[in-house]
């Protein structure tokens, strides 16, 4: 037994007369201009441009952009967007440029939109995006269970000439709060008849209210949300294996999209 004590403390002590500190270099950072801007018709140009922070930075807030020259162009309609702070209740978005200009969509016109930045620093760029045709929501289905508790069926008409994607988002009872459902959808989930049926989670009761919003996506703005959902997975999960996040803002980071999208609610009764 002394022997076999006399061998532990031994190697403990040999384990410890080998740890040796070791210095990593980090990379050094190169901080990108960040841009987050979305298009909405009936509502004016608004957009978040920050700049990415460092590998080891852990605050939430990002750091905003104070001054940069910021325009919008369509067509022959050049629009500046200049500093102003603006918070976006319903969008849970805030804001650090913007130009008071409503945006008036015609599906008909496949005219891009194209942003660019230059901030005093000299950083340059430039995304572009188009609005397409939004999908109607053909209806919205609760179904309960045997323990009083509802799922909702969306079912909406996909068009089997194009590739087609799509974010469902439905809210309990309240439009802006209470999301029960976040998904993306590619047009492999239609069935023989062109439809789409995407079920929900059992998260609603007698009395509630659903509320849908079906967002029919560019592939640009898709890939965006794909890899953006997989990077913030792969934070939570210490097993899951990061990727980059897909931009279509040339030379930075962030995302440049026309939202078009269709709503329609319905009362849970059982």
């Amino acid at each position: 037994m002394k022997s076999l004590f006399a061998a532990s403390v031994t190697l403990i002590l040999l384990l410890a007369s080998c740890s040796k500190d070791y210095l990593i270099q980090l990379p050094p950072n190169e901080s990108k201009l960040v841009v987050e801007c979305y298009l909405e018709d009936g509502r004016p140009m608004c957009a978040l441009i920050s700049e990415s922070k460092a590998l080891l930075d852990t605050s939430t807030i990002p750091p905003l952009i104070i001054s940069a020259f910021v325009v919008i162009t369509h067509g022959t309609e050049i629009d500046t967007l200049l500093p102003f702070a603006y918070v976006d209740v319903e969008q849970r978005r805030a804001y650090n440029f913007g130009n008071p200009k409503i945006v008036r969509v015609n599906y008909l016109d496949a005219t891009n939109y194209r942003i660019d930045v230059v901030d005093k620093k000299g950083r340059r760029v430039s995304a572009v995006t188009h609005f397409i045709r939004p999908v109607q929501i053909e209806s919205l289905t609760p179904t309960f269970n045997n323990n009083n508790e509802a799922f909702c069926y969306t079912k909406f008409k996909d068009d089997p000439a194009a590739v087609n994607y799509y974010r469902l988002v439905l809210n309990k009872n309240s439009v802006n709060d209470s999301i029960s459902l976040e998904a993306l959808i590619s047009d492999n989930l239609a069935n023989d008849n062109n439809e789409i049926i995407y079920g929900s989670g059992y998260d609603f009761k007698n009395g509630d209210s659903i509320h849908a919003r079906l967002f029919h996506l560019t592939n640009d703005y898709y890939n965006y949300l794909n890899t953006r959902q997989t990077a913030i997975a792969a934070l939570i999960n210490p097993f899951a294996v990061s990727g980059e996040i897909v931009s279509n803002i040339k030379g930075g980071l962030g995302v440049f999209a026309a939202l078009s999208y269709t709503q329609k609610s319905v009362a849970v009764r059982k």
